[in-house]
């Protein structure tokens, strides 16, 4: 192949592509026909559907997050604790702010969903009858009469016409949600039914005018919409002409009625949505956990011991000098520092029929949280009723102790002098020496699952009140 030759088509394919790039709308473009206006409505809604699954899918996870947070504050020892309370109060924050975006998302993405789908289907309607061949004629027999019934009538014969397959420039327009915040609003779509009729004298195409109809004659009425906003009609009407079609009558097609203000109405007060980033936020991830100021108060409470404060300090680097220990540089440490400890953690759960224990990088569900919080929960319970049981044991000790005397004072009693009289009292040292035996050498009722093993302590429950 010649040089020159080669050049040619290397020229035309870099026009072919040029234009086809050209042809692609812009992004504050209006869509151009019933079709391609019906593609980009769907596009455009898809930007805000897909927003809600991605807000909904991350909720859903922080809430996950959340709640093993609180569980794992519950069993930690103190210096994660230091270090969980301020991400809770973090990720509280981070999660009610989504929720409030998503309540509102819901809503108007719903409208918004259920607008488009009844334009679209209108506009289909539209494009249906554009093509879609409506006709009633009827043919003169013998003797030039009309006796017999009429031999075609599609007046009401709609079919579906689907838009075309094949690509055009709307396919090559992406919305995203940048390209949606330049999105005008659907344009209107004019349509008029033209109504057609024809008269031809003997089915020779042969006027009717001033002739009389003779055998094969016929009438024929044809509706069809065209894209148009008004259509000229055929005025005076050329009596030489009525074989070829004599336009007779243009109706303007309003199928929508008020639904393309509406659906606009809608994409216009969704709009703003896309730009609320509330439900992008990680609670496991530093930044977008801290930058709040509930988390600054709950740090300076943890972190520094300043207990009654209510904000973080305005001088000095204490503060910064806190955080940086807890979780790092910048935060740099906050997934060794919190998260792989939480998941280290140790937590009651369902086993075989009997009571077992699982890290909670194992109890990644809400029903398995809860499992393991009610668990908790029962043990405190356990122990305040055995609390409540051994001071009635005290009670009566003491009174068995008081009505002793001399050598009697013994089996748990001890005999002191008190205001210059002897008196029988509870001997507390063995009392506790025999709770320690009980119990174990620590006094305290553990598992023995290994060092990150739950312990309940005789603090209220607090973990208990759970958010779903």
């Amino acid at each position: 192949m010649a040089i020159t030759t080669q050049l040619q088509i290397a020229t035309l394919i870099i026009q072919l592509s040029l234009s086809i790039q050209a042809a692609v709308p812009k992004p504050t473009e209006e869509c151009t026909d019933v079709c391609k206006c019906i593609s980009r409505a769907k596009k455009r809604l898809n930007v805000y559907q897909t927003d809600l699954k991605h807000s909904q899918t991350m909720q859903t996870q922080n809430l996950i997050n959340y709640h093993k947070l609180m569980l794992a504050a519950k069993i930690a020892r103190t210096d994660l604790k230091q270090k969980i309370a301020p991400v809770i109060a973090g990720a509280a924050a981070v999660i009610d702010r989504c929720e409030s975006k998503l309540g509102t998302m819901r809503a108007a993405t719903q409208d918004l969903t259920e607008g488009v789908e009844q334009l679209t289907r209108s506009w289909k309607m539209l494009h249906a009858l554009t093509s879609t061949n409506l006709k009633f004629k009827v043919t003169a027999g013998a003797g030039n009469a009309f006796a017999t019934v009429p031999g075609e009538n599609t007046l009401g014969d709609i079919a579906d016409l689907p838009c075309p397959a094949a690509p055009d420039d709307e396919d090559g327009l992406t919305i995203t949600p940048a390209i949606e915040q330049q999105q005008p609003e659907l344009p209107k779509q004019d349509y008029t039914m033209v109504t057609t009729a024809t008269c031809d004298r003997d089915g020779s195409s042969n006027s009717c005018h001033n002739q009389q109809v003779a055998q094969n004659g016929y009438w024929q009425i044809q509706m069809q919409a065209v894209q148009a906003v008004q259509v000229a009609l055929s005025s005076p009407i050329p009596g030489t002409t009525t074989h070829s079609g004599v336009k007779t009558a243009a109706h303007k097609l309003e199928l929508a009625g008020d639904l393309q203000s509406k659906v606009n109405a809608n994409f216009t007060k969704i709009k703003p949505m896309l730009a609320n980033t509330a439900c992008a936020l990680d609670i496991t991830k530093f930044d977008d956990v801290s930058n709040n100021p509930e988390f600054e108060r709950i740090a300076t409470k943890a972190l520094l011991s300043a207990f009654n404060a209510e904000e973080k300090p305005t001088t000095g680097n204490d503060y910064d000098r806190a955080i940086e220990q807890a979780y790092g540089n910048k935060g740099e440490q906050f997934q060794k520092n919190v998260w792989q400890e939480v998941d280290k953690q140790k937590g009651p759960i369902s086993g075989d029929k009997k009571e077992d224990s699982k890290t909670l990088d194992g109890i990644n569900t809400i029903s398995a949280i809860g499992d393991s919080v009610a668990r908790l929960l029962v043990k405190e319970l356990k122990n305040e009723q055995e609390e409540k049981n051994n001071h009635k044991v005290n009670d009566v000790k003491e009174k068995e102790c008081s009505n002793k005397k001399g050598d009697e004072c013994k089996n748990g009693c001890k005999e002191i002098t008190e205001n210059g009289e002897k008196k029988c009292v509870v001997d507390k040292e063995e009392a506790r020496r025999a709770a320690e035996n009980e119990a174990g050498t620590d006094g305290k009722t553990t598992n023995t699952t290994g060092s990150n093993s739950f312990v309940i302590n005789k603090a209220p429950l607090w973990l208990a009140v759970l958010i779903f």
